[in-house]
């Protein structure tokens, strides 16, 4: 047990100088940016050249940005929430109300209740002509012109 403690740390640490970023060469190329050499490409500076305390108030700033976006999103659902809330809280009401108390001298209408298809949901779609384009496609022989002689012409 005493020996794994000493192997288990060298490892570690062997772990976190192989898990760094090495520097690699940028290139320009027009608009391009890569990694391997074009022709006519240049060379780009890529180095991150702040310091610790400057990435770690970038770091601070983000998680300040990211808490911010969190508690404006919570706003937005909570205020969404609310108007949708008021929203069928108007609705209800008027129809009760009008569903309640008929005119004096109207009867309520029936309700209507939808019918479902079963075979609809169950069978596959079949398209279909119309009736009145059945019609419009067949059409009548033309007509052949009679051929009257006519005797009234010497």
């Amino acid at each position: 047990m005493k020996i794994r403690t000493p192997i288990a740390i060298f490892f570690i640490a062997i772990n976190s100088i192989g898990t760094g970023a090495w520097g690699q060469n940028v290139y320009k190329c027009g608009n391009a940016y890569s990694q391997q050499p074009c022709p006519g490409g240049t060379l780009v500076d890529a180095s991150d050249a702040r310091t610790s305390e400057q990435k770690k108030a970038s770091d601070l700033a983000s998680q300040r940005n990211a808490k911010a976006a969190d508690a404006l999103e919570q706003a937005r659902l909570k205020k969404e929430k609310t108007e949708q809330q008021a929203l069928t809280a108007s609705k209800k009401p008027a129809k009760a109300a009008s569903a309640a108390a008929p005119l004096p001298g109207e009867s309520a209408p029936p309700k209507k209740t939808a019918k479902k298809s079963t075979t609809a949901a169950n069978s596959d779609f079949k398209a279909q002509v119309p009736p009145d384009q059945d019609a419009k496609k067949k059409k009548p022989a033309p007509k052949k012109p009679s051929t009257v002689k006519d005797d009234s012409k010497p």
